[in-house]
């Protein structure tokens, strides 16, 4: 605008982004966003500098500008036309201007040199040396300086173009220690997630020296006076949030708690549509709200460093009509027990394509069940009102094949799924997804075969599974990986047969459907089929004859150059009877309004 004429002196503009720095005791404005509000005009009373360091404007002739004779000047440079003054004004005397970086560096030095007040050193010596006042020592860093006579900065509002900013926060999450390596070197950080009262979220992070001054110092839920830390442009690939730069914190950084006076909220969600997420948005972090599907038991996998982990897979659905499967990893997996129908908010969990679209948490993670928010109570009155019975897309593989399109299962009887195997035999690369609702009549496990040995080993997140051979020296070889282990993970693999009124179907289940269905895990069972056989087959007994509704896939198999259809159980629910009725109710209501639609017509054709 500077190098077009579009602003000059005189001109009446609008600043609609700016910051004020105060450099070498000079008040500097940095405008980010302007907008031209009328060209040249006479000047409006006397203005007067705030710089008391510059000298003020002397009385002038008012400045009359002649529209008939304005010709607009040759573009200019921008230092030019901003250094161009009135024509009445004196001239300032020139100042040489150093770097932002060498003053605040300069200053800095000069402050770190600056001797202790011998008040502040009788203060110190007096001080006790409690936790809270070992905190309090703590976060005045190389100052006593109290940020609570501060201006408080809203995060939004952040930039590394400021030297001097205030900010006060709720810490919302904070991450364990963690190590790190690298070309550089190695050393170890953690990082906090903050909230403001305007709602601003950012992450803060710190390393090496400052996890002793600060970790302990920044709990989780308390509210806290932060400055004297530096910004840097945020890395996406590592959080949610979606301010542009993260704090860093230095050893002279100032973290003060302060009082909670309950105007910043807790937490602050993103929640995003479960029908939006797509396989392209991979390894993106969001917030996802919805209702509990199914709730898997947990289950214990060795990580490749040999330690235990946990790990629990819950589906979630929400009103877009969608549901999604999502992993919860270690202490969160733990916490409590998640019931289903119950309301599961989701705060920065990370996007995965395995299988279509699946959902995992991280050490920044936060699960928060049936929270009090409006978001929360509108869902729980959508499901118990409609949602529990409406179709729900799964985000599996089936839903993003065929250009992109969203398929629904085909809800089916047995004998319907019978004839689906005409279907499937001639396209023997597709698969197809089913919804069926039947009662388990047998569980087959002749000759033990209703488990195999899998693979403990675990690469980026993902479990190997693969089968393991009993080397006959207490160790097991996996080929896959290609090493050998002092122990397997026992995985369910069976066969059931389940029916309805229309028929029955023999049914392959794996590890996640068989814990569904046995409600424990493998390793549970055979622990009881070596103490006591007769118990063995009383868990059998007591879980047969159970109605569910089964998500089945179908899909043409090659074995001894033959074509065979299998179909296999992705996930049992047990029968919501009030949702089960429902249905039924609206499938009667169909049925009977059917013949009126049908006779409407013909008496239209009769009149």
């Amino acid at each position: 605008m500077v190098r077009t004429n579009a602003i000059q002196v005189f001109s009446i503009i609008r600043l609609t982004e700016y910051m004020v720095n105060t450099v070498q005791n000079r008040k500097i404005c940095i405008i980010m966003s302007i907008s031209n509000i009328s060209p040249p005009c006479a000047r409006i009373g006397m203005p007067q500098n705030i710089d008391p360091h510059q000298p003020q404007p002397q009385p002038q002739q008012q400045y009359q500008p002649q529209p008939q004779q304005y010709q607009p000047q040759q573009p200019q440079p921008a230092a030019q036309a901003f250094q161009q003054p009135p024509p009445p004004q004196q001239p300032r005397p020139q100042q040489q201007l150093q770097p932002a970086r060498y003053q605040q560096a300069q200053q800095q030095q000069q402050y770190q040199q600056r001797p202790p007040q011998p008040q502040q050193q009788q203060q110190q010596q007096q001080q006790p040396q409690s936790q809270f006042h070992a905190y309090q020592q703590q976060s005045a860093g190389s100052s006593s300086e109290d940020l609570s006579t501060h201006r408080i900065q809203p995060i939004a509002t952040l930039t590394p173009h400021q030297n001097k900013w205030t900010i006060k926060a709720r810490v919302t999450s904070k991450s364990n220690i963690r190590e790190w390596t690298n070309a550089r070197g190695s050393g170890k950080l953690f990082s906090a997630d903050l909230v403001d009262a305007d709602g601003g979220e950012i992450r803060m992070t710190g390393f090496s020296d400052c996890i002793d001054k600060f970790y302990h110092l920044l709990e989780v839920n308390k509210v806290f006076l932060i400055s004297r830390a530096t910004l840097k442009a945020a890395n996406r690939r590592f959080t949610a949030i979606k301010h542009d730069y993260e704090i860093t914190l230095k050893t002279d950084s100032i973290v003060q708690p302060c009082a909670d006076e309950g105007r910043i909220p807790t937490t602050k969600y993103s929640f995003v549509p479960i029908s939006s997420l797509k396989p392209e948005m991979k390894d993106e972090y969001i917030d996802v709200i919805g209702i509990v599907q199914v709730a898997a038991n947990i289950t214990k996998i060795m990580t490749r460093a040999g330690h235990e982990l946990s790990k629990r897979n819950l589906t979630l659905a929400d009103k877009s009509g969608s549901s999604i499967e999502i992993t919860l990893w270690g202490e969160t997996a733990e916490r409590s027990e998640v019931p289903v129908n119950s309301v599961v908010a989701c705060k920065s969990c990370r996007i995965s394509d395995y299988n279509g679209v699946t959902l995992s948490t991280n050490p920044q993670s936060k699960i928060e069940l049936s929270p009090d928010i409006p978001e929360a109570l509108a869902l729980k009155a959508w499901w118990d009102a409609e949602g529990s019975s409406a179709p729900v897309y799964a985000k599996t593989a089936s839903s993003f094949q065929g250009g992109g399109r969203t398929f629904q299962d085909k809800v089916v009887t047995f004998a319907q799924l019978k004839e689906e195997q005409a279907v499937l035999s001639q396209s023997p690369e597709s698969r197809e997804f089913y919804q069926v609702t039947g009662t388990v009549t047998l569980f087959r496990r002749d000759n033990n075969k209703f488990f195999y040995m899998a693979c403990p080993n675990t690469n980026s997140g993902k479990e190997c599974n693969r089968k393991v051979t009993d080397n006959g020296d207490g160790m097991f070889h996996c080929a896959a990986c290609g090493r050998d282990f002092d122990h397997y993970n026992a995985r369910y693999i069976m066969n059931i047969t389940a029916s309805d009124h229309t028929g029955s179907m023999y049914l392959s289940c794996f590890n996640e459907s068989g814990r569904q269905l046995l409600n424990m895990d493998c390793r549970k069972l055979l622990e009881i089929k070596g103490q006591s056989e007769s118990q063995f087959d009383a868990v059998f007994t007591e879980r047969s004859f159970r109605k569910y509704t089964f998500k089945v896939r179908g899909q043409a198999e090659e074995y001894n150059q033959e074509t065979r259809i299998k179909f296999s159980v992705l996930n049992a629910t047990p029968l919501d009877w009030v949702a089960e009725s429902r249905k039924l109710l609206q499938q009667i209501a169909e049925m009977q309004a059917q013949p009126a639609q049908q006779q409407q017509p013909q008496d239209q054709q009769m009149l």
